[in-house]
């Protein structure tokens, strides 16, 4: 297992680290830092919609397992601010099912991921802001079961980072060493997408048929 950054990146591996993820809002406050780039806390307040005093706790938490490092301070005088940012992009996640302690921390993390998706969902259900249909869809949920093949699993996990791309097309630029694409006209609208992929340990029945739910 890599213990280290990778390319780009920085993997997210020791158990500490994992564990100080199993926050929501140290999950929001990591997603919107690299993402946005270098924050303050004040700015990190204002982008998640939270009062900057309820953030300082887990500014500091993230900051001693090493997934937010300080960069200076912003400003002088009454204005100073720290600003903040992640150790590196992306950030990956490591997953090793023979460690126990891993299993158990990732685990509580995915978790917490998928409470957070429920309630950006519930949040986003409503006039004027959910749109369901088209090409200008922004909310959906779905549940899929499906018996795939080593070529389906591979091409299925080449869509997924297409759409990891489409959330970070600077990482993706940085990593692939080319310029990132002009952003397309219109204006931006901050969203979340949550998903999971599991295999399942099931006797094939019906090979073949896929069921699915959205």
């Amino acid at each position: 297992m890599r213990t280290a950054a990778s390319g780009r990146g920085r993997w997210i591996e020791r158990v500490e680290q994992v564990r100080a993820l199993e926050s929501t809002v140290c999950q929001e406050i990591v997603d919107l830092v690299g993402a946005a780039g270098p924050c303050s806390v004040r700015e990190m307040a204002g982008f998640i919609g939270r009062r900057p005093d309820s953030l300082y706790y887990h500014v500091r938490k993230l900051s001693a397992a090493g997934l937010l490092v300080d960069r200076g301070i912003r400003g002088s005088g009454r204005r100073a601010e720290a600003v903040y940012d992640v150790p590196g992009r992306p950030l990956r996640l490591a997953y090793d099912p023979s460690d126990p302690e891993n299993v158990e921390a990732v685990g509580r993390v995915v978790a917490s991921m998928l409470r957070s998706a429920n309630r950006d969902f519930s949040g986003g259900f409503r006039p004027g802001l959910a749109v369901v249909e088209g090409d200008a869809r922004n909310l959906w949920a779905a549940r899929m079961k499906g018996w795939l093949s080593d070529d389906d699993v591979a091409e299925l996990n080449a869509l997924l980072n297409r759409i990891l791309e489409v959330f970070h097309p600077r990482e993706a630029a940085d990593i692939a060493g080319r310029e990132p694409r002009p952003a397309n006209g219109g204006s931006r609208r901050l969203h979340s997408l949550t998903w999971v992929l599991a295999p399942m340990d099931a006797a094939p029945g019906r090979s073949g048929k896929r069921e699915a739910a959205s």
